[in-house]
Parts: C-alpha cells; sequence; structure tokens
C-alpha cells in the first residue's frame, strides 16, 4: 500500500503554480492537474483523490468551481489556494492563505498538510465521531513579508 496522498489541483495554467505544485510533490502528494471542471470529474471517477485545489488571485478566480466539484464528491475536501484575505466560500473546505511565490511558506503548508493527512496507526480503530469538523484557516506569513 503507499502512502502517497493524490490532490487534484484545478487549474488551466499551472505553470504560474509551479511552486505550489513542486513543494507538493517533494512533501510526497501527487499532484494531478485538471484543466477543467471535465478533466478534474474524469479524474475524481477514476482515481483515490485525498482533497481537489482550487485557486484565487489575480490570475484566476475559481471559486465558483467548489459547488459542482461537491456535487461530484461530497465527501472529499475542497481547498482554496489563495493570496487574499477573505472568508470561506460555499462548498469550500479550508482556505489556504500564502504569498503563492514564498518557497519557505509553500514549503511549510505542504509539509504541514502532509502531517495533516498522513494515515495514524490509531485511525485504524474503530471510533466514535459526532458531528463534523469544523473548517478552518491556514495563514502563512514569512519573516519579512508585509
Amino acid at each position: 500500500m503507499s502512502s502517497r496522498l493524490t490532490l487534484v489541483f484545478v487549474c488551466n495554467q499551472s505553470y504560474l503554480y509551479s511552486r505550489f505544485i513542486d513543494e507538493f510533490r517533494a512533501a510526497g502528494f501527487q499532484v494531478l492537474i485538471a484543466r477543467s471542471l471535465t478533466q478534474a470529474r474524469s479524474i475524481l471517477l477514476t482515481r483515490s483523490v485525498a482533497g481537489s485545489v482550487l485557486c484565487h488571485d489575480c490570475s484566476r478566480d475559481d471559486r465558483p468551481l467548489a459547488a459542482p466539484l461537491k456535487g461530484l464528491a461530497p465527501h472529499l475536501p475542497v481547498f482554496l489556494l489563495t493570496d487574499r484575505e477573505q472568508s470561506l466560500p460555499a462548498s469550500v473546505d479550508c482556505i489556504w492563505r500564502s504569498e503563492l511565490g514564498d518557497e519557505a511558506a509553500t514549503r511549510g503548508m505542504a509539509v504541514f498538510f502532509r502531517h495533516i493527512f498522513s494515515p495514524r496507526e490509531e485511525s485504524n480503530r474503530p471510533s466514535l465521531v459526532v458531528g463534523s469538523p469544523a473548517p478552518f484557516f491556514v495563514g502563512v506569513r514569512a519573516n519579512g513579508s508585509s
């Protein structure tokens, strides 16, 4: 059994986010690029995926894709990668907020989420889960950032 986790990154200009993709791959994630909602759907129907990532910055605003992604896979977490302060949009489970070109912040984000998604021995034991976890935000500011 592989411990490699898969993220679907919905973005038709993935070269703009090469730092993000490289850091998440270095942290052990398999990052699949879906250039459209149709490609994301194809991936979600054929692969086991840990989460999907959308963007919101000066280049794009993929927030409207969150609801269709949740419709395809309601159990799948949808993450928003952004460099803007904002409230949690509908159908988005978590905001990853950082300066997208900041290597240290992006690396820290990738390692942090690798630890969150890492399987734990205790998770194999039956347990009672009441309710659902509250959504959360992640904001990273590197030293010297404004």
